[in-house]
Order: structure tokens, then C-alpha cells, then sequence
């Protein structure tokens, strides 16, 4: 089911206080309304599973995705179930990506090999 392998993260919609991204083990994905306590959108599975998702703050609707086995990043958007790019960022895994509060068009990453760097 969508529930499979546990939450491995959760953002808020910047734009919204009732929706709620959520990420999954099995590498799946999905949008609820937290008022209504429903799914509301379900995202395609990234097959080398999601391990951290960071809304982009300077284009409403759309968030990251990365990968902690492969080091890709996708980008998403709310209004579509499949990815709008994929990037491959190293050949490790990510561990944590974060948007940067004055840099709104750059995240920095964190991967599993211990480096970090910006991407963008």
C-alpha cells in the first residue's frame, strides 16, 4: 500500500496549513488534506525510493525529491503525478536537502558519503 516502509518525511505546504507532503519508504509519495484526512494526490514511485522531500520557495507548488540510494534529485509539481525533471547529483546516496532562506533559487544537500554542496 501507499503506507509501505513507514514516513521517512514530511513537509507543509507553504502555501496551505491543511496540506501535508508526506514521503514513504516504499518510495512513494502523496499530498493530504489534513482537514478532511484524505490523500488528494499521489505521486509516481521513485524507484530508488525517497528519502527527503524540501518544497522550492520561489515556485509555489513545486518540491524536491531525493533519492538516498541512487543521488538523484526530482523536482515535482502538486498538479502532476510524474516528475517535471530528474537530476543526478553523485553517485552516493542523499541524506537531506534544504532550501536556503536568502538563496531561494539554490538547496543545499547533505548525501550519505558526509559531503555537502548546493545545487541549483
Amino acid at each position: 500500500g501507499t503506507h509501505d516502509g513507514g514516513v521517512l518525511d514530511c513537509q507543509w505546504d507553504p502555501l496551505s496549513d491543511n496540506y501535508l507532503l508526506v514521503a514513504f519508504g516504499s518510495g512513494r509519495m502523496g499530498m493530504f488534506d489534513t482537514e478532511k484526512i484524505q490523500l488528494v494526490r499521489s505521486f509516481d514511485k521513485m524507484a530508488g525510493g525517497v528519502r527527503c522531500i524540501e518544497w522550492l520557495p520561489n515556485a509555489p507548488g513545486s518540491f524536491l525529491a531525493a533519492s538516498e540510494r541512487h543521488g538523484a534529485i526530482r523536482r515535482w509539481n502538486v498538479s502532476q503525478s510524474s516528475p517535471e525533471q530528474s537530476f543526478k547529483v553523485g553517485a552516493g546516496g542523499i541524506r537531506s536537502v534544504r532550501a536556503i532562506a536568502n538563496r531561494p533559487d539554490q538547496v543545499l544537500i547533505a548525501c550519505c558519503d558526509g559531503s555537502v554542496g548546493f545545487f541549483h
